[in-house]
């Protein structure tokens, strides 16, 4: 058995239930769910054939070409989907890192 991450909203989407309901089952203790971040995710079991790993990498000298986005939004997406994934943001700006609530950024002043 492999394990698919789900965003609290997706899961109680998928179940026809109201954000609000599921965040009180996790609360009431109901509902196994983790924070990461500023996001609160359900962890579930399911049976996903055994795949080979791959390596995406994402690369351009050019700036604002969507690279970072894109890494964020595929690496979501293959997560929903249970895949195991792994994002290394080597940006020195951390904007993915940021995103995804692993750093904190210094408001400029």
């Amino acid at each position: 058995m492999k394990k698919r991450i789900l965003s609290l909203a997706r899961w109680a989407q998928e179940r026809g239930l109201h954000y609000t309901k599921a965040f009180r089952m996790v609360q009431e203790g109901r509902l196994r769910a983790e924070r990461f971040g500023r996001n609160w995710f359900v962890i579930e079991e399911v049976d996903i054939p055994e795949s080979p790993g791959v390596i995406l990498t994402f690369f351009t000298h050019a700036g604002g070409a969507g690279k970072t986005s894109l890494a964020r939004d595929l690496g979501f997406e293959m997560a929903l989907r249970g895949q195991r994934v792994l994002l290394v943001d080597v940006d020195p700006q951390a904007n993915l890192s940021a995103w995804l609530g692993v750093v904190e950024v210094a408001e400029e002043e």
